[in-house]
């Protein structure tokens, strides 16, 4: 049985940010299909998957493909990047 999304479809902003790099803003559908909205005005297409505590984002660009994993708190409300920085979905 796949997991349920309905807790990740939606907006994602960055809320916590320790290397202070860029603050995309991800879009998530039920589809499995992710936009992020990059600071400098571009769109970044691509798709997710969804494994028990884990999220990973597959982005499709013009040279290669890119692999973006976070984990995923318990309670769902952070999506955690390997840095320490994190997301939580715009209300």
């Amino acid at each position: 049985m796949p997991d349920d999304r309905s807790w990740l479809v939606g907006t994602w902003k960055l809320s916590y940010n320790p290397a202070h790099d860029d603050e995309d803003v991800l879009y998530f559908e039920e589809d499995g299909s992710v936009e992020i909205d990059t600071v400098d005005g571009r769109k970044v297409l691509g798709k997710y998957l969804l494994r028990k505590d884990k999220l990973s984002i597959t982005l499709i660009t013009r040279r290669q493909p890119i692999d973006v994993n976070f984990s995923i708190s318990p309670d769902h409300k952070r999506l955690r990047f390997k840095n320490g920085a994190y997301y939580e979905r715009k209300e």
